[in-house]
C-alpha cells in the first residue's frame, strides 16, 4: 500500500515539473528585450523590465545567447545567480562651438558614422554646431560566485561590461538584502503537509 502511495506522489511531482518545465519555456519565448517605466511620486521616471527565472537549459533549447556571454566572463553557470543585458544610448543634442573661420559664408552638414558614435554636425564659417552626438553600448551585469585564485575561498562578485571601449566603469556597489521566509514558506511546513496528506491517503486506500 505504501508503495502505491509513492508510485501516486510520484506522478503527481513529475506531471508537475513537466507543467513548470513548458511554463518556463513559453515565458522565456515570450520574453522581450524591452524597458517599461513607472513614475515615482516626486515625478522621477524609473526604467525596469520584469525578471525571470531560467535554467541553463532552457537557454540552449530556444538558442539564447546569454551562455556565450556568461562563458566570455569566465564564469561557471552553476555559480551564476543572475544576469542583467542593458541596451543604453547617451545622446546629446545642439551643442554649439562659436568660432569665427572666415569671411566667406558656408554651411556644410556632415555625419561621422562608427560603430561606437555617431556624429551629426554643422560647419560655418562662424562655428561649429553639434546637432547631435549619440553613444550606444550594451551593458551587462552579472552577480555570481568566484574564486579569484584557487586556494581562496568564493567570493559573491557583480560583473559589469561594456560593448562600447569609451564608455567607462568608474564605480560598482553591490548590496544583497536577506529576506526572511514566511512561516509557510519553511521546509517544516511542506514536509508536515505531505506526510499528513499520505497517511490520509493511505487510510482511504485501505479501506
Amino acid at each position: 500500500m505504501i508503495g502505491v502511495v509513492i508510485l501516486m506522489f510520484s506522478y503527481v511531482k513529475s506531471c508537475s515539473k513537466h507543467k513548470q518545465d513548458n511554463a518556463r519555456i513559453a515565458t522565456l519565448l515570450d520574453y522581450k528585450h524591452e524597458v517599461k517605466e513607472y513614475t515615482t511620486k516626486d515625478g522621477k521616471k524609473v526604467s525596469y523590465n520584469t525578471n525571470i527565472t531560467v535554467t541553463p537549459e532552457d537557454l540552449k533549447l530556444v538558442g539564447d545567447t546569454l551562455l556565450n556571454y556568461i562563458k566570455s566572463l569566465e564564469l561557471k553557470i552553476k555559480n551564476v545567480y543572475s544576469s542583467t543585458i542593458i541596451t543604453e544610448r547617451v545622446r546629446i543634442d545642439s551643442v554649439p562651438y562659436p568660432v569665427y573661420l572666415t569671411d566667406c559664408a558656408f554651411d556644410t552638414t556632415i555625419q561621422i558614422l562608427d560603430s561606437n558614435y555617431m556624429i551629426d554636425l554643422t560647419l560655418r564659417n562662424t562655428g561649429i554646431l553639434f546637432n547631435s552626438i549619440e553613444i550606444p553600448n550594451r551593458r551587462g551585469v552579472t552577480i555570481a560566485k568566484h574564486r579569484e585564485k584557487w586556494w581562496k575561498k568564493k567570493e559573491t562578485i557583480v560583473t559589469v561590461t561594456n560593448s562600447n571601449p569609451y564608455i567607462q566603469t568608474d564605480g560598482i556597489s553591490s548590496y544583497t538584502f536577506k529576506q526572511k521566509k514566511k512561516i509557510w514558506e519553511r521546509p517544516i511546513i511542506p514536509l508536515a503537509a505531505g506526510g499528513a496528506l499520505g497517511i490520509w491517503l493511505g487510510i482511504k486506500l485501505a479501506k
